[in-house]
């Protein structure tokens, strides 16, 4: 049951990116209330997804019978907490409205970044990591 409340979540993740990305080309004068909530929606998803990872799943997996599984989770919890922490900082850079405003091609060129990386993350958890659940 956990393993699909996991990738449900994870599915609730990208959508809320694709409906960033979609706006990436917009603009964001007109539109920063929304933008702003979908980034929020997305902070709050991502938070719970990486909190499932590391309370439920991670441990799951640690703690099968094949060692192999061992040195894999240990090594996604390393990578879940360089990703926190390259969250937070956009998070804590792009948070307020005027901040994107002020800058909107940096906002894009980091959101366009993040969202490329979160995506190849997601692909790697699907091909290496779903199959231990």
């Amino acid at each position: 049951m956990d393993s699909e409340l996991y990738k449900i979540q994870r599915e609730a993740i990208l959508e809320v990116l694709d409906e960033i990305e979609s706006r990436m080309n917009l603009d964001f004068s007109e539109g920063i209330e929304d933008l702003i909530h979908h980034l929020a929606i997305f902070s709050a998803r991502l938070f719970l997804y990486f909190n499932t990872e590391e309370k439920i799943i991670y441990p799951k997996i640690k703690n099968s019978e094949k060692n192999r599984n061992h040195s894999i989770a240990d090594d996604y919890r390393q990578k879940l907490l360089s990703w926190r922490i390259f969250f937070k900082v956009y998070h804590f850079r792009w948070a307020l409205p005027s901040s994107i405003l002020k800058d909107h091609e940096g906002f894009r060129e980091d959101t366009r970044n993040l969202i490329q990386k979160l995506r190849q993350h997601i692909l790697k958890e699907e091909n290496e990591f779903y199959i231990l659940l």
